[in-house]
């Protein structure tokens, strides 16, 4: 039915599980102000090339 509305044109059908999470906004945002404090004494050097770094693991 779908590819009738389409017609010849390629057409690419995506079904995808959706998790939902029971986790609220308040929550989120909660544990983000958590690793924040958890970090803000946490120190990079200047001259490390986080781009470089990035790029190895997306290998």
């Amino acid at each position: 039915m779908i590819k009738k509305l389409f017609g010849d044109k390629e057409i690419r059908i995506v079904v995808e599980d959706i998790q939902v999470s029971d986790v609220s906004r308040a929550e989120l945002y909660q544990s983000t102000l958590e690793l924040i404090d958890l970090f803000k004494d946490a120190k990079i050097d200047p001259n490390i090339n986080i781009s470089d770094i990035a790029n190895e693991v997306n290998l």
